[in-house]
C-alpha cells in the first residue's frame, strides 16, 4: 500500500478523529490536490474548534494556488484572528505580500515568525530577500548569514547571500562561497550558473565554459546557459560554436535582445553583412519598434545603428546605411567619425571635393 492510500485509508477508517482529517488534508496539499483536501479540512474542523486556525491556514494556500489572491489574504488573516501567534499563517501572509512587492508588510509576518520559532531558517533567509528587495543590504546579509548558521545547506539562503554578493561586486567572497555551496549542492543548476557568469566576468571563458555547459545539459530549454555558451565562444574565436549557441538561445526566447545582438556583431566580424543586418534590425525591432528612445538608451541603440549601417553598407544597400547614419545621429549628434561617414555617403558620385583654403 502507497503512502497516499495508507494516509486517506487512515482518514476514512477514522472519520471522528480530527487529527486523522487533519493528517490526510495535509498530505493533498502537499500533494497539490487542493480540492481534495478541503473536505477534509471541513470535518476536522466539524470534530475540533480548535482546529480553525489550521483550517484557515489551509483554505488560504489552497485559494492561493487557484489564483485567488484576495481570498487567501482574507483567510490567513481569519486564522491570525483566531490566533495571532500562529506562525504557519504569518509565514505564508509573508509569501503572499512578497509575491506582491510589498515588502514591509511581507517582512513583518516573516518578523513574527522568527519570534514565534526561532530557529527558523526559510523565514531568515525570506527577510533576506525582502531586505534585498528593498535596498536593505547589511540586514539582508545578516538575515541570509543567520538561515545558514541554523541551516549550512539551505539552498534559498544561499542563492540568497551570493546575489547580494554579486550585487555589491565582491566577486572573490562570492567565488569562494559558491566553491563551498557546490560541495552542497553539485546538482545545483543555479550555483553552476553564477559560477559561470563570475568566471566570465574575469575572462576565464574556457573554464566558465564548463559550468554553463552544465547548466545547458541540466536543462536543455535554459536559454541564458546558450547565450552564455555562445558569448564564451565567442571570446575565444570559437565562431561556429558561438553561432551555434546563440542561435539556440534566440530559438528558445525570440526576444533575447543579448543573444541577437552578439549574433549581429559575430555575423559582421564573419563577414557575413546580409545576415548581421537582419540581426541588428531585429534587435532594434524588440528594442525600440515604434516607440521613442529613453535618454537612458540613446547611445546604445546608435551604436547598433551604426552596426547595421556597415552591413548596409557592405551589401550595397547605400540608401539604407545613409538613413541608419542619420539616426544614429539623431539620437546622439556628438560623433564626429560617424557624421564623417554619414557625408561622405550623401555626397554625389563623382563629385569633386575641394581642397581649397579660403
Amino acid at each position: 500500500m502507497s503512502e497516499d492510500e495508507r494516509i486517506l485509508k487512515e482518514a476514512e477508517a477514522n472519520p471522528n478523529s480530527p487529527e486523522a482529517q487533519v493528517k490526510a488534508a495535509e498530505w493533498l496539499v502537499r500533494q497539490g490536490r487542493y480540492d481534495e483536501a478541503l473536505p477534509f479540512l471541513e470535518r476536522a474542523l466539524e470534530l475540533e474548534g480548535d482546529f480553525e486556525p489550521l483550517y484557515w491556514n489551509y483554505r488560504g494556500v489552497i485559494a492561493l494556488h487557484s489564483g485567488s489572491e484576495d481570498e487567501a489574504e482574507s483567510c490567513f488573516l481569519k486564522a491570525l484572528k483566531v490566533d495571532s501567534n500562529f506562525s504557519q499563517a504569518h509565514f505564508n501572509l509573508g509569501v503572499l505580500y512578497q509575491m506582491k512587492g510589498q515588502y514591509p508588510q511581507a517582512l513583518e509576518h516573516f518578523r513574527q515568525v522568527v519570534l514565534i520559532e526561532s530557529e527558523d531558517f526559510e523565514a531568515y533567509s525570506k527577510l533576506g530577500e525582502c531586505c534585498a528587495a528593498i535596498g536593505m543590504d547589511n540586514e539582508a546579509e545578516a538575515f541570509f548569514a543567520k538561515a545558514l548558521t541554523i541551516q549550512p545547506d539551505f539552498l534559498d539562503a544561499e542563492a540568497g547571500i551570493l546575489s547580494l554578493y554579486l550585487k555589491q561586486e565582491r566577486y572573490g567572497e562570492a567565488e569562494e562561497l559558491l566553491k563551498e555551496f557546490l560541495k552542497f549542492h553539485p546538482d545545483a543548476k543555479p550555483f553552476h550558473f553564477m559560477m559561470g557568469l563570475l568566471l566570465e566576468y574575469r575572462g576565464a571563458y574556457q573554464d566558465a565554459l564548463n559550468y554553463f555547459y552544465q547548466v545547458a545539459t541540466f536543462n536543455p530549454q535554459d536559454g541564458d546557459a546558450f547565450r552564455h555558451l555562445g558569448i564564451c565562444c565567442a571570446e575565444l574565436g570559437m565562431n561556429e560554436q558561438a553561432e551555434a549557441f546563440l542561435a539556440q538561445a534566440v530559438k528558445l526566447n525570440v526576444e533575447d535582445l543579448e543573444a541577437t545582438l552578439r549574433l549581429g556583431k559575430l555575423y559582421l566580424s564573419w563577414d557575413r553583412p546580409q545576415d548581421a543586418v537582419l540581426a541588428f534590425r531585429e534587435w532594434l525591432r524588440l528594442k525600440v519598434g515604434d516607440g521613442e528612445v529613453m535618454d537612458g538608451q540613446k547611445v546604445e541603440v546608435s551604436q547598433v545603428y551604426n552596426r547595421l549601417a556597415e552591413g548596409l553598407e557592405r551589401i550595397g544597400d547605400i540608401e539604407g546605411a545613409k538613413e541608419a547614419l542619420g539616426k544614429s545621429l539623431e539620437l546622439v549628434p556628438d560623433q564626429p567619425e560617424v557624421r564623417e561617414k554619414y557625408e561622405a555617403l550623401c555626397r554625389p558620385l563623382g563629385e569633386r571635393v575641394s581642397i581649397e583654403i579660403e
